[in-house]
C-alpha cells in the first residue's frame, strides 16, 4: 500500500472516503462493496473525500446518495484508480433514480466531478447508463478498465448496516457491488 493512501476499511458501514461528502439518509441512494480482483492495489474514493487503497483480493463498502438541487439531480461518481493520486483510472456512478431501475455508468476521469442523474430527463445519461434488475450484472469497459457491476437483492436491514443509518428512508436503497477485474 502506498504511504500516501491508507487502507480502506473493509467492515460496514461505509465511511470516508467511500461515503460521499453530501451523504444524507433521506434521499435515494446506493450501497455496495468495491472488490479488487486485480493483481495490484487499487485506489478508490469520492471526489473531495480523499483516496484509500484496496489490496488484491480485498473489498470495501461504499455508500452514495442522489443529490437534489433546485435545477437538477446529481450523482457523485466513485474514483477507481491504479495510482494513489486518483488520476490513473475511471469513475463509476451508481444511480438509484426516483423512478425506474437502478443502474451504473462508467465515465472517463476528466468527467469525474459530477454526473447527471438518470432520474431526470437527460438523454445522454439515460443512453449510457446500464440499468439493473435484482441479481443482474453488467460488464463496464473504458479503455483497458473492466468493472463488473452486480445488483443484489434489495434488503433493508443490509442497507441500514452498510449506510450506518437506522432510518426508514434507506430501506429501499439499491445494492450494487462493483468488481474491478482490470485497471
Amino acid at each position: 500500500m502506498a504511504a500516501d493512501a491508507a487502507a480502506c476499511p473493509s467492515d460496514p458501514p461505509a465511511r470516508k472516503p467511500l461515503k460521499d461528502k453530501h451523504w444524507y439518509p433521506l434521499r435515494d441512494g446506493v450501497v455496495g462493496a468495491v472488490y479488487n480482483e486485480t493483481s495490484n492495489t487499487i485506489y478508490v474514493g469520492f471526489p473531495g473525500q480523499g483516496i484509500c487503497g484496496i489490496a488484491p483480493g480485498g473489498y470495501a463498502p461504499y455508500s452514495v446518495t442522489e443529490q437534489v438541487s433546485q435545477y437538477d439531480n446529481w450523482v457523485y461518481p466513485l474514483i477507481v484508480s491504479a495510482t494513489a493520486d486518483g488520476y490513473n483510472g475511471v469513475c463509476v456512478a451508481a444511480v438509484d433514480p426516483d423512478v425506474g431501475y437502478p443502474g451504473v455508468l462508467i465515465v472517463g476521469k476528466p468527467a469525474c466531478s459530477n454526473t447527471l442523474s438518470a432520474s431526470r430527463q437527460n438523454d445522454d445519461v439515460q443512453e449510457r447508463m446500464s440499468t439493473l434488475s435484482e441479481d443482474e450484472s453488467v460488464e463496464l469497459r473504458s479503455g483497458n478498465t473492466v468493472i463488473v457491476a452486480t445488483r443484489l437483492e434489495d434488503d433493508g436491514d443490509v442497507a441500514k448496516q452498510w449506510t450506518g443509518s437506522d432510518t426508514w428512508a434507506v430501506t429501499d436503497w439499491a445494492r450494487i457491488d462493483l468488481r474491478v477485474k482490470q485497471l
